[in-house]
């Protein structure tokens, strides 16, 4: 597996503004993403990687697994991607008073493919401790032109009034 490292991501601040938090008016920082990389994007980006493939074979490829991949969830199986992490399915639901009240049909909600990280400890672990020390963490706002930071200096400062 490939090693995280050299990493930037861009952050925001945020004031937390729920009156009833105990952070209430604190700022904390959330990722800024600053493009989507579409699918087609990330076939060509990896047939330009050298991986000894054509764009067109890297394609087929990447198509058939995303069908083999919904395939195998929609069977209620969990699909590991080695030290990447996991996909699987996952429910939300309303509650029943009884055990026997419940019914799939009223009760569930929704259902939808969720991914979580590795937590796998090895060389090239892609954990939140190794993300965490491989990224370098830039404001978002250092991208931005003065007349720019100004407008969002005083959007934020209006939304974050308190009357």
């Amino acid at each position: 597996m490939s090693k995280v490292q050299n990493g930037k991501l861009y952050y925001q601040l945020f004031q937390n503004n729920v009156a009833d938090s105990k952070f209430y008016q604190m700022w904390y920082a959330k990722a800024k993403h600053i493009d989507t990389v579409t699918f087609d994007e990330l076939i060509t980006h990896m047939a330009n990687h050298n991986v000894g493939f054509p764009r067109g074979v890297v394609s087929g490829v990447m198509m058939s697994f995303v069908d083999c991949l919904l395939e195998l969830v929609a069977q209620s199986k969990k699909v590991q991607l080695g030290d990447l992490g996991t996909f699987y399915l996952n429910l939300t639901s309303k509650p029943a008073a009884k055990y026997e009240e419940f019914n799939a049909a009223e009760n569930i909600m929704d259902c939808g493919l969720r991914f979580i990280s590795s937590q796998t400890e090895n060389k090239d672990n892609l954990t939140r401790s190794a993300f965490t020390k491989a990224m370098s963490f830039k404001n978002f706002n250092t991208l931005m032109r003065e007349s720019d930071k100004m407008l969002v200096d005083s959007a934020n400062k209006e939304k974050n009034k308190t009357v």
